[in-house]
């Protein structure tokens, strides 16, 4: 049996994992590994701020592009300055915080 039969058997049977472990990311690690690989198409980075300005709440948005810049501007919700400050922090937030899911 391989290990990955062994894990699906184990997963079915009555009371499932019983196991838990904790693990910890370094930080400026797992950013860099997201620049490399996460959104590695520049058109993933406007769905992901237009999904982001729906979340907090738009009702109108604005994206306006030339050689150099993209501008996306909307009406709805804000963002704290704080929280512009910190961004990078968000990605290691809980999917749990609900209040956190269009910075995230």
């Amino acid at each position: 049996m391989s290990s990955i039969d062994a894990v699906i058997a184990q997963a079915r049977r009555s009371g499932g994992f019983s196991e838990r472990k904790r693990f910890t990311l370094a930080r400026t690690q797992a950013i860099q590994k997201l620049r490399q690989f996460a959104l590695a198409d520049p058109a993933g980075y406007v769905l992901e701020l237009v999904q982001s300005a729906i979340a907090n709440g738009a009702t109108w948005i604005e994206i306006q592009r030339d050689d150099d810049s993209v501008t996306v501007a909307y009406i709805g919700g804000g963002i704290p300055e704080a929280a512009l400050a910190r961004l990078f922090d968000f990605l290691f937030a809980s999917k749990d915080r609900a209040d956190l899911g269009y910075l995230r």
